[in-house]
């Protein structure tokens, strides 16, 4: 197996199995502590599957984000798959790539939330179901994004 495309299997599963399983955790989280419905643990924990748009939500931005990620890494692949060959410009081209990945993931992060957010306001009329103003919860999941140091 080539080592550019172990590095990048890893790569991939990494991106999509770990979102997978937190939202998972997430949803079966907040359906076995909700007080309102009254029901056994194994009703509880049916209810998170309740909500499929979530999971096509999850694997439409892991499609993103895997095909932005090959997009930018092809040319550390290139250098990863055939070291031998390489010259000074092809290393230089690798190590802009894998250095440029964390803002990419940043920027789209935040662009996901930022977008999410306001979907979720617009829905609901533009009021909170807790209350919170439409200015300062757009800055929070956006503020988190920026913040993230990997």
């Amino acid at each position: 197996m080539r080592t550019g495309t172990s590095f990048l299997r890893k790569t991939i599963v990494t991106i999509c199995v770990m979102p997978t399983v937190f939202v998972l955790l997430g949803e079966a989280y907040t359906h076995f502590f909700n007080t309102l419905p009254v029901a056994s643990l194994a009703t509880r924990f049916g209810f998170t599957f309740q909500k499929p748009i979530i999971f096509v939500l999850i694997v439409i931005i892991e499609i993103i984000l895997v095909l932005t990620i090959y997009r930018m890494l092809r040319p550390l692949l290139l250098f990863l798959d055939n070291p031998a060959k390489s010259d000074e410009k092809s290393f230089a081209a690798a190590r802009k790539a894998a250095v440029g990945i964390p803002w990419t993931l940043i920027i789209i992060s935040m662009g996901f939330w930022t977008l999410g957010t306001v979907v979720f306001y617009a829905l609901s009329g533009w009021k909170s179901p807790g209350g919170t103003p439409f200015v300062i919860y757009l800055d929070g999941p956006s503020g988190q994004s920026v913040s993230y140091r990997p």
